[in-house]
C-alpha cells in the first residue's frame, strides 16, 4: 500500500513538473507576481454613482448571460428587442454588452502592464492561468446577474433575411437580469426542461435573431469545418486524475445553445469591424487571409488521391470553400479531408491591416467581445471609447483612453500574435500531456484507430475510444509487412514499393501501444492490422 502511494505521488510529481516545463518551454507564467495580487485587494467591488457618468443607463434592459455550467467569469451579456409584432418578419434589435474592463484596467498601470506580459488568458485542461486577478475577471468585470456593471455595449437591428443595420458603440450600465448554462437554454429548447415563461421567451428570440444572423452568414460563404474536439475528462474531486479522453460530441440542441451566442458575439465583432474601417480607427483586426495558392493546390491534388475531385477554382472564395464543405458532407474520408482543409486555410493574426476574415466571409473584423482573457479586445475598447470622446458619445467618465497611433497598435498587433501561438502551443502540450499520461498503463492493449495524417517517420492515428493520438512508425510497418514504403509529397498515402499496398487518409487499423512518453508527450503504437473502412 505504501509503495503503492509512493508510485502514484511520484506519478503526479512527475506529472506537475512537465506540465511546469510546458510553461516555461511557451513562455506562459502560471503565476501573477504578488504585487498585482496585492493591487487586485483594493479593486473595487460595486459601480458608484462616478462610474455611471457619461454612460448609457441600460440597467433596464433585458441582459442575459448564457456561459457553461462551471464558468466563473461573464465575458458577455445579451438582449434582444423584437420592433414590430410578427416575430417572423419584425426587425430585432440585439444589443451585446461586453464587460468594460478598460474602465478598471488603465494603459500603463499595474493590471496593464502585467497583461502586456500575457495577452492571453491559458486554458489548460486542468485549470486556467488567467491574463488578469480574479478581483478583477471574476469580481467587479465578470457581469454577474443583478449587479450593476460598467459595460461596452455593441447594439444593431437585424431584418428578417439577417441582415444587420448601422452598428452603435456605447459605454453603459448595465444590470443582467439572468445568468443561464447552455445546458438550460438546450434544455429549453428542446422542451426538455422550460425555463421561466419570460426568460425562456428571450432565449427563444434570441435564438431567432441567431438563425438569422447564421443563415445570412452562410449563404455569403462562411467555411464551417466540422472538425473533431478532443476532450479530457478529469476526475471532479482530483483534478490532477485523468478519467478519460473522448470526442465532444454535442447533442443538436447543445450546440444550438452555444452557437446563440456565437453568432452574437460574430455580428458585434464584424459590426465593430465595418465602424473601425468607416472611420479608420487604429485598431487591432483579427485577419483572416485567403489561402495561397500553392496550398489550394496541394489540396486539390491530396484530394484527387483519396477520389474527390477538386479543381483550384474551387477554393478561391469562401462562397466555393462552403460548396465543398457539402459535397464532402457524407464522403467516407470526410473527417481527415476537413483537417487537410484546414490546413489549406491561412493561419489568423492579429494586425492593423484590414485583410478581412476569409473563413466567416467577413469584409472586417475585431475581436471585442472578450477583453477579459484577451488584450486585443481590451485594446479595442480603449479605441472606440477614444472615438467616442471626439464624437460626442457615451464614452464613460474620465479617464478616457487616448487613442493610440497607428504605430503602437501595429506593435501591439505583432505581439498579440507572437504570443497567441506560444499560448495556444501549450494548451495543445498540455492536453498531449495529460493524453500520454492517461494511456501509460495502456502499454500493450489494442484499439482501433483511423490515420488522421501521414510524414516520412510513419502514420499519425486516432483510436476511437479513448480519443487519443499516436504514431505508427513507418519502419514498424516495414518490418511487419516486409517491404519498403514510401509516402508522396502530399502526405496523404503511403504505398509498399513491391506490392502496392497502400495506406491512405481516413483507413482503418487495429494498433498496439507500445511506448508512452511524458517529456516527448508521445504515444508510440504498432499496426497489428488493417480494418475495413
Amino acid at each position: 500500500s505504501a509503495c503503492l502511494v509512493g508510485s502514484e505521488m511520484c506519478i503526479r510529481d512527475s506529472l506537475a513538473t512537465e506540465e511546469e516545463r510546458v510553461l516555461v518551454e511557451h513562455g506562459v507564467d502560471p503565476h501573477l507576481p504578488q504585487s498585482v495580487l496585492d493591487a487586485a485587494e483594493l479593486v473595487p467591488t460595486r459601480v458608484v454613482k462616478a462610474d455611471r457618468e457619461n454612460r448609457a443607463d441600460m440597467r433596464d434592459f433585458d441582459f442575459m448571460t448564457i456561459d457553461p455550467p462551471d464558468a466563473r467569469d461573464f465575458d458577455d451579456a445579451v438582449c434582444v428587442e423584437l420592433l414590430g409584432k410578427d416575430p417572423r418578419r419584425a426587425k430585432m434589435r440585439i444589443h451585446v454588452a461586453v464587460a468594460d474592463v478598460s474602465h478598471y484596467v488603465h494603459e500603463g498601470d499595474i493590471f496593464d502592464t502585467e497583461a502586456r506580459k500575457r495577452y492571453f488568458s491559458c486554458y489548460l485542461p486542468s485549470r486556467v492561468i488567467p491574463m488578469l486577478p480574479m478581483p478583477l475577471s471574476a469580481g467587479i468585470c465578470s457581469l454577474v446577474p443583478n449587479k450593476e456593471r460598467c459595460a461596452m455595449v455593441v447594439s444593431f437591428d437585424v431584418d428578417s433575411r439577417g441582415t444587420m443595420g448601422k452598428p452603435e458603440v456605447a459605454a453603459a450600465v448595465i444590470k443582467s437580469k439572468a445568468r443561464l448554462s447552455y445546458d438550460q437554454a438546450a434544455d429549453h429548447m428542446s422542451g426538455k426542461k422550460p425555463l421561466d415563461e419570460e426568460v425562456g421567451a428571450r432565449v427563444v428570440m434570441l435564438r431567432a435573431a441567431a438563425d438569422r444572423l447564421r443563415s445570412a452568414r452562410l449563404k455569403r460563404g462562411a467555411v464551417e469545418l466540422h472538425l473533431p474536439e478532443t476532450k479530457v475528462i478529469l476526475d471532479e474531486d482530483d483534478r490532477e486524475r485523468v478519467r478519460d479522453v473522448v470526442q465532444a460530441r454535442q447533442d443538436p440542441e447543445m450546440k444550438r445553445a452555444y452557437n446563440l451566442v456565437e453568432e452574437l458575439m460574430v455580428a458585434a465583432n464584424e459590426g465593430v469591424g465595418r465602424l473601425a474601417v468607416e472611420h479608420r480607427l487604429p485598431v487591432v483586426f483579427r485577419a483572416h487571409d485567403r489561402p495561397d495558392e500553392a496550398r489550394i493546390e496541394r489540396f486539390t491534388q491530396v484530394a484527387g488521391l483519396l477520389g474527390v475531385e477538386v479543381s483550384a477554382e474551387d477554393l478561391r472564395s469562401p462562397l466555393a470553400f462552403g460548396e465543398l464543405l457539402e459535397r464532402l458532407e457524407d464522403h467516407e474520408r470526410r473527417a481527415p479531408l476537413n483537417a487537410l482543409l484546414l490546413r489549406t486555410l491561412a493561419q489568423a493574426e492579429y494586425s492593423t491591416h484590414n485583410l478581412g476574415h476569409f473563413a466567416l466571409a467577413s469584409e472586417a473584423y475585431v475581436h471585442f467581445t472578450s477583453p477579459i482573457r484577451r488584450y486585443p479586445d481590451l485594446i479595442s475598447h480603449r479605441v472606440f471609447k477614444a472615438f467616442l470622446r471626439q464624437t460626442g458619445g457615451f464614452c464613460g467618465p474620465d479617464p478616457v483612453p487616448r487613442m493610440p497611433s497607428m504605430r503602437d497598435s501595429t506593435a501591439q498587433a505583432s505581439a498579440c500574435s507572437e504570443k497567441e501561438r506560444g499560448v495556444s502551443q501549450a494548451e495543445r502540450d498540455a492536453k498531449s500531456l495529460l493524453c500520454a499520461a492517461f494511456m501509460r498503463d495502456r502499454i500493450g492493449d489494442r484499439f482501433e484507430a483511423s490515420i488522421n495524417g501521414m510524414s516520412k517517420g510513419g502514420l499519425y492515428v486516432t483510436l476511437d475510444a479513448p480519443a487519443v493520438d499516436g504514431m505508427v512508425r513507418r519502419a514498424q510497418i516495414e518490418r511487419e509487412l516486409r517491404e519498403k514504403f514510401e509516402v508522396d509529397d502530399m502526405g496523404a498515402i503511403m504505398t509498399g514499393v513491391k506490392s502496392g499496398r497502400a495506406f491512405a487518409v481516413g483507413d482503418r487499423l487495429l494498433v498496439e501501444i507500445t511506448d508512452v512518453s511524458l517529456q516527448r508527450r508521445q504515444i508510440e503504437m504498432a499496426m497489428v492490422s488493417t480494418l475495413e473502412t
